[in-house]
């Protein structure tokens, strides 16, 4: 959680310089001529560990205040499925407003117990292809699927964030940025080595 929220900071500092990179003006001599150009500025380079996550994950808090609201879900989360291995109808939405208050809108909320019912079952599964039972639902992709995976499992799932992921790739984490099913492994591997090595 440390390691993603450090990133997820980061991220939101530095997506733009990636996104939109700012360039060096310099010059140079040609023979007698000088010649101007522009070199684009790298951000400084990274390396993700303790000394990492401890500078920026407090930083966290200055721009988000979801800490509470992260740790109600957690709990709640693990109530409901030591009680009955099954997450509320209120619970599943509450994580849904958590990650993206936008997804409740691409949602089928006529069906919500078949999600609720696929949650459910996608534990009976290998813990590697409980992600691709998820985003089979109407309006679940990988980042809402793996936040939902995360509250479930916070040790063992990282949300897929963009933030994060453009961090980890940015610095040679992943090899990609996408978010896809087929990127999320290498995703929670990258992850979860550096919370081994931290």
């Amino acid at each position: 959680k440390e390691m993603t929220r450090a990133s997820n900071c980061y991220g939101s500092i530095y997506t733009p310089l990636f996104n939109n990179v700012k360039r060096e003006k310099h010059s140079c001599y040609v023979g007698e001529n000088t010649v101007a150009f522009e070199r684009p500025m790298e951000p400084p380079r990274l390396t993700i560990d303790n000394r990492f996550i401890a500078e920026w994950h407090p930083r966290y808090d200055l721009t988000e205040n979801d800490q509470s609201e992260y740790e109600r879900l957690i709990s709640a989360v693990r109530k409901e499925m030591d009680a009955n291995r099954r997450l509320s109808e209120r619970t599943l939405t509450d994580i849904l407003n958590w990650k993206s208050a936008r997804v409740k809108g691409k949602i089928d909320w006529t069906k919500v117990y078949d999600y609720l019912n696929a949650i459910t079952s996608c534990l009976a599964v290998e813990k590697q292809d409980r992600l691709e039972v998820l985003i089979q639902l109407q309006g679940i992709g990988v980042p809402v699927g793996s936040t939902i995976l995360h509250f479930m499992s916070p040790s063992e799932f990282p949300i897929m964030d963009v933030r994060t992921v453009e961090v980890l790739h940015k610095y040679g984490y992943i090899s990609h940025n996408s978010r896809d099913l087929k990127r999320y492994r290498p995703f929670r591997d990258a992850i979860l080595s550096i919370q081994r090595k931290s």
